[in-house]
């Protein structure tokens, strides 16, 4: 693509001058030299004795467009003597290696092959023999364009003396029909023009300028005419060699002249030359005086800044200078013909220079326009449009950098692109409307271009799409590539292919986003806008053309490119057709580079089970010792929660044995409208030595087909084949229509984050190899069928004999575990809704279920391959519940290698059944105080413990209490029992089968300094936290203290039994109740009870109307926070009929009154005399008001 400067730039040939060269070598060295698209003059070696020596203009530059490839310069040879600049001048060979004698026999065969080129140089990898035609690559990018340079200009000086003396004609006159003329398809010309030019001519001002001047003669025509078309052309050659004042010079005087003698064709050339320099000295920032020739043609008005004064505009014009001389100062008219007394004399820096360059450019067009009435001086059509296209350009990127500033220059100089850029206040405002800019734009749609060159045509349109570009002009640069698509299809076939028509496609694809676009690996891409019915049309147009001109891997890449993206567009008929007929039989020619439309084909991998029977062995990590008391450790809730929160458990990782075999499932997927053929698959490099896949029947004669918009799963079979602690596979090869395989992740699903870099979500399928190991299987018992019968509270010992089947592997690590129907049928929360102390019980229980229950003992270290081996099991029912009907006996064995910290087991289970009887129970318990005297005559073993304490321990019968027991003999032979509590043991009791006992056992009643209520109930099984039981503080301190009272009743009782053949002991705790309020009022003196009450009568037998006089102590020994006074409340009962009798009766006389005060400052006993009137049995209650202090004592009447 030509940019605004193109003329200014010098086309250089790079080739290989050497065999063995490697495209990307080559092309390498090649940027190497893009490097230094310009070079300064002042660093290039003066050349003496020519016209474009480097010393003529230092600040000068020499752009270069470096080429790679010869263009068909045939259509444009008649333009060669018009605009020298498109001819390609410096060929550069690349030679590898160090110069030597060969250099010269190179260089000679480069000017043999490439003789229309002015100069030739030869570029070795490494400097060798000193030649100005000979190079090195030892020295920079730079130097070596600064050598090519100064070729370039000593053979443009012999090259341009041999225009000197010749007749320069143009082209329409020297190529006759072959140049195109300008041709406007709904545009007339003739009249139009010549008004168009009359009003131009005239829009100088009101005063005529000096350009119309006197007619010139017929003679002097011709001379003017030669000497402008001279002026012109070394002008040309003056801007290509970087002398660009000298150039600014020369187009203006040959303007001058070609404007006297109507010239029309090489006055705008001319005046383009003019509009070119002025932009490459704006570009080297070097000031310069607008030449008198454009003022006299383009109105000052509308350029000139309104504030520049003519004072200023005469010393800036008083600054000494030559042709030459603008190093040092503002250049000046160098000759009188180019002046006038109307032209005022005015400055780069006093002008807007944007809007004077478009006005120049707007005079080049209507020149050439006008010269379109000649039959031979005419503008041929290639030309005309790259001028309006460099016009468009220049303004575009004026209005891309908002202002005529140095990025602007330096894109249209070296056509480096830059970002838009937002208005800034400077004193030359937005130049050029987007409006302005398509409305000349339009233009180009006017002329017929049909007839021109492929090649020229698509440059054409690619220039005019990006200057759409630049205006941010989308659709409009979209309707551009369509039209040029159009244009390519039906003539491609006639042309032979270069290499320029793939970079302009994939220029054309850049412009277009399709080549960057790549929904089906970015997520951000796929989630964009974009036009996809343009672009699929236009990527079907480019498949079409590069199928015609037979470039099979184009149309491999455009073909995926169209079904991967475009499917959910392309027609049945198009997807079809594109696939079988475009797609297909290219990756038949090129395989090695075909990659399947559908990234996402394999979507699953998984393993299943063959062997369900063989048992798998699972890793299990072996305890580690850690100090659980770190005192600088904080409190973590979760750290130990393993109820609350369980690990996470890996079972998504598939754990197979060394030769074991597994179904192999495979998942495809096909989205697309014609069928897939699957003709390979294996296992990737990295999986191979893991497992293999076995009778593998997917091949080229029997392909596993995938029908159109469906899913298929494939069923291998694999064998592993080595171990491995962990391996997961990510792809397969897979292998498609016989065309090479290729690696296929696998695809889980869509990826839905928009900071993710894949398209998809990749998966994995995660399996663990384990080597051989122990097996042990279960031989038999002592017991038949695995099953036995119990008495509640005995012990049974049994044998089971187990057998290590393994031929090779020890069983050395072993751990047990017993597994209850109890403990199953509970619920995984069942802690949440049981109050504390049941919950207590119930994890008590399951803990000496598994601890004491059963046991296993006399069991070997390790067993040894195929070696037999026995064990104990013995099963205690003491702490079973009635309701245990099974347990399994869980064996996890494996090889434990010596310093592993993980070992693989497996588990044998040995299930029991076991039936539970009842044998001795507890079907009752009372807790009763002591009313009354013990009687010293009655010789009873509990009587006798309590009057030995008393004695031993000086204690009163009130610091005692009675519990009564109810034991039942549930079994069908008599037992005897032996209970005790705490030192106390009853004398031997013998129960009969099914009979029922009570044992009076008498217990100390609880008088300790702490508060039960204060102490928790404590957890069995840690890390349940933030659990509230839902209760008041006064109903936990209530159910703190029945729990802890019950706790130490059960702590004290023991008891066994002894039957006829069996012996066993008895579990309270499973037959004691929760202890009543009575009870625990009765054994435990709490804060609520900080008094203790006796009441005691003077005779528990007395006749009628013989006086009874009841005593009530109170001991307050203990500390409390009440009063010193208290109130004793009686109270009299039938004892027969639990009837209170009221305070005024016909019964019982008494003396006071029922409720009577005592200080317990001075006394501690309060006496009521009671008489009986009527004989019976009563009783008699006392209470302290407030607490819940009481007692009874009984009296019989008779």
């Amino acid at each position: 693509m030509e940019g605004v400067c193109g003329p200014a730039r010098v086309r250089v040939l790079v080739v290989p001058a050497s065999d063995g060269w490697r495209r990307g070598e080559f092309l390498g060295y090649v940027e190497r030299l893009r490097e230094s698209p310009e070079v300064r003059l002042v660093d290039i070696t003066p050349i003496a004795d020519s016209m474009f020596n480097p010393q003529g203009f230092p600040q000068g530059k020499l752009l270069f467009e470096i080429e790679v490839e010869a263009k068909d310069e045939s259509s444009m040879l008649f333009l060669y003597d018009f605009e020298p600049y498109r001819k390609t001048f410096v060929v550069v060979g690349l030679c590898q290696g160090t110069a030597g004698a060969e250099a010269a026999g190179r260089l000679a065969k480069l000017e043999a092959k490439f003789p229309h080129c002015i100069g030739h140089c030869l570029i070795y990898q490494t400097a060798g023999a000193a030649n100005e035609r000979v190079l090195g690559f030892g020295a920079s990018s730079e130097t070596l364009m600064c050598d090519v340079g100064r070729c370039f200009l000593r053979a443009l000086h012999t090259y341009y003396l041999s225009y000197k003396h010749v007749t320069l004609r143009s082209p329409g006159a020297v190529g006759g029909n072959a140049v195109l003329k300008t041709t406007f398809m709904c545009r007339p010309a003739g009249p139009n023009a010549k008004r168009l030019s009359a009003t131009l001519e005239n829009g100088t001002g009101s005063k005529k300028g000096s350009l119309k001047g006197a007619k010139v003669a017929a003679p002097d025509r011709s001379q003017q005419r030669a000497k402008g078309r001279q002026l012109k052309i070394l002008a040309n050659f003056q801007l290509l060699a970087g002398q660009y004042m000298s150039a600014l010079a020369n187009f203006s005087e040959a303007a001058h002249t070609a404007h006297k003698v109507r010239d029309h064709l090489w006055l705008g050339s001319a005046l383009e030359g003019v509009f070119i320099s002025m932009i490459l000295l704006s570009y080297l920032a070097v000031p310069f005086q607008i030449p008198a020739v454009v003022v006299q043609l383009c109105p000052p008005k509308s350029y000139v800044v309104a504030s520049a004064s003519s004072s200023q505009r005469s010393s800036s014009s008083s600054i000494s200078g030559s042709p030459n001389s603008g190093a040092n100062g503002a250049f000046q008219s160098p000759r009188p013909s180019m002046s006038g007394p109307n032209a005022p004399v005015l400055h780069s820096n006093e002008v807007l220079l944007g809007n004077l360059l478009k006005c120049l450019n707007e005079r080049v067009l209507h020149y050439y326009e006008l010269s379109l009435t000649q039959s031979v001086e005419y503008t041929p059509q290639v030309v005309y449009c790259q001028s309006l296209l460099r016009m468009l350009q220049f303004m575009s990127e004026c209005h891309k950098s908002n202002s005529l500033g140095e990025p602007a220059l330096r894109s249209m100089v070296l056509g480096v692109t830059h970002e838009p850029e937002a208005p800034a206040d400077t004193m030359e405002p937005i130049l050029f409307s987007k409006m302005e800019i398509y409305q000349l734009s339009n233009r180009f749609f006017e002329l017929q271009l049909k007839d021109l060159d492929l090649i020229t045509q698509v440059r054409f349109y690619i220039t005019l799409a990006s200057v759409y570009g630049n205006l941010s002009l989308e659709r409009k640069r979209a309707f551009v590539l369509r039209i040029l698509f159009v244009s390519l299809l039906p003539n491609i076939e006639a042309l032979p292919w270069r290499d320029e028509y793939d970079n302009l496609m994939e220029e054309l694809l850049r412009t277009y986003g399709i080549a960057s676009w790549e929904p089906e690996n970015k997520i951000q891409d796929a989630l964009s806008v974009h036009w996809v019915t343009l672009q699929k049309n236009v990527l079907i147009l480019l498949i079409n053309i590069v199928k015609k001109a037979g470039r099979a891997r184009k149309v491999l890449k455009f073909s995926r490119w169209a079904i991967t993206r475009y499917s959910h567009i392309l027609t049945h008929t198009e997807q079809t057709r594109l696939f079988k007929d475009f797609l297909l039989p290219a990756a038949q020619q090129h395989p090695e580079e075909f990659e399947y439309c559908d990234p996402f084909l394999l979507r699953n991998i998984s393993l299943l089970k063959l062997e369900h029977h063989r048992q798998v062995p699972t890793v299990e990590h072996l305890e580690i010792a850690s100090n659980s008391e770190n005192k600088g450790e904080i409190f973590n809730p979760f750290k130990y929660n393993d109820v609350a929160a369980p690990e996470a458990s890996n079972d998504d990782i598939e754990n197979f044995m060394v030769s074991e075999r597994a179904e192999f499932i495979c998942s495809f997927q096909n989205p697309f409208n014609y069928d897939l053929d699957i003709t390979s698959l294996s296992l990737c490099q990295e999986d191979v030595k893991y497992l293999r896949i076995c009778g593998n029947q997917v091949s080229s004669e029997a392909p596993f087909i995938v029908k159109a918009h469906s899913m298929r799963a494939l069923h291998l079979t694999v064998e592993f084949l080595q171990d491995t602690p962990g391996h997961k596979l990510r792809a397969l090869n897979i292998g498609l229509f016989k065309l090479p395989a290729r690696k296929y992740p696998i695809c889980n699903s869509e990826q839905k984050s928009v900071f993710a870099s894949s398209r998809a979500v990749l998966g994995e399928c995660k399996l663990v190899i384990i080597e051989d190991q122990p097996q042990l299987d279960f031989l038999s018992s002592d017991l038949p069928r695995a099953s036995c019968m119990l008495l509640t509270g005995v012990k049974k010992r049994l044998q089971c004999k187990v057998h290590n089947t393994s031929l090779s592997k020890t069983a050395n690590y072993f751990r047990f575990c017993i597994n209850t129907n109890v403990s199953s049928q509970l619920k995984d929360d069942y802690w949440r809704t049981i109050a504390a102390d049941d919950l207590y019980d119930m994890e008590l229980q399951l803990e000496q279920l598994k601890e004491k229950c059963i046991k296993v003992t006399n069991f070997p270290d390790e067993i040894k391959p195929n070696e037999v081996v026995l064990f104990d099991l013995e099963i205690d029912s003491t702490c079973a519940p009635l309701h245990l009907d099974h347990f399994d006996l869980v064996i996890n064995y494996g090889n434990n290698h010596s310093g592993n910290n993980a070992v693989y087991v497996r588990k044998l289970v040995i299930p029991f059944n076991v039936t539970l009887k009842r044998s001795v129970e507890v079907t009752n318990m009372e807790i009763v105080q002591i009313h009354e005297e013990l009687p010293s005559t009655v010789d009873v073993d509990w009587i006798n413990y309590i009057r030995a304490q008393m004695r031993e321990q000086q204690l009163s019968f009130s610091a005692f209490a009675l519990m009564l027991l109810d034991i039942r003999n549930s079994w069908t032979s008599k037992v005897v029992l032996e209970l005790g509590y705490d030192d106390f043991s009853a004398s031997p009791h013998e129960i009969g089968s099914c009979q029922t006992i009570r044992i009076i056992v008498p217990i100390k009643k609880l008088r300790g300094n702490s508060d039960l209520s204060d102490r928790p109930i404590p957890s069995i099984v840690r890390g349940r936290q933030f659990v509230h039981s839902g209760l008041s503080d006064d109903q936990l301190h209530d159910l703190q203290t029945h729990f802890w009272c019950r706790e130490h009743l059960l702590s004290k009782l023991h008891c066994t039994w002894k039957g006829s053949s069996f012996a066993g002991t008895v579990n309270f705790r499973l037959f004691m109740p929760k202890l009543s309020n009575n009870a625990i009022a009765v054994m435990y003196r709490s804060k609520k009870t900080p008094y203790t009450l006796e009441l005691r009568t003077s005779d528990p037998h007395v006749s009628v109307c013989e006086e009874v006089t009841i005593t009530a102590t109170i001991d307050a020994s203990l500390e409390h926070d009440s009063t010193s006074t208290v109130f004793v409340q009686f109270q009299f009962f039938e004892r027969r009929t639990g009837k209170q009798i009221p305070n005024s009766n016909k019964q019982l006389l008494y003396n006071g009154t029922l409720m009577n005060s005592i200080d317990l400052r001075t006394q501690q006993e309060l006496t009521l005399k009671v008489l009986p009137i009527e004989s019976g049995d009563y009783e008699f209650h006392g209470s302290i008001v407030g607490t819940d202090a009481a007692a009874y004592s009984l009296v019989h009447v008779t």
